[in-house]
């Protein structure tokens, strides 16, 4: 390891270490990417192969497997949102004027992407949350398929 390498690790280490000395490591965006992305297609694609599939088959289990970690993802993501909201998240600094212009001139594409990178703790809390919420009732028949009873 070189000497810069050694001086840039030095600097993120201080900024993890809260006052007390306990280390803060939070998640990193390439994580967060891939997290967000197994909940997002786990929960989508399981909860229609449970539906879909017939009852008692081979495929309705992986649906239902499928589905549970989809939903254990989102449960991670829903933390990682209150973690990024408690830490003071501020998006991009990026100015209001161009952000405006820069979504004018797409044309209003891109403009949601803007708002949801600008309030992404919010965003992560209230979508996982909304789609935890909305594929419920095949969360907990997936749970009872793949043996988790109440």
């Amino acid at each position: 390891m070189n000497q810069r390498d050694e001086i840039y690790m030095e600097a993120r280490l201080r900024d993890r270490v809260r006052g007390d000395n306990t280390l803060i490591t939070p998640m990193d965006g390439a994580t967060a990417a891939w997290i967000a992305l197994i909940a997002a297609l786990g929960l989508g694609i399981g909860a229609s192969i449970v539906e879909d599939s017939k009852k008692g088959s081979p495929l309705e289990l992986f649906g239902a497997i499928l589905t549970l970690v989809g939903a254990g993802c989102s449960v991670i993501m829903i933390f990682q949102g209150f973690h990024l909201w408690n830490m003071g998240y501020q998006g991009i600094p990026i100015e209001s004027k161009v952000a405006g212009s820069v979504a004018t001139k797409a044309r209003g594409k891109g403009g949601i992407v803007l708002i949801a990178i600008q309030f992404l703790p919010q965003f992560l809390v209230f979508f996982f949350g909304a789609a935890l919420w909305c594929n419920k009732e095949a969360i907990r028949y997936s749970a009872d398929r793949v043996g988790f009873s109440r």
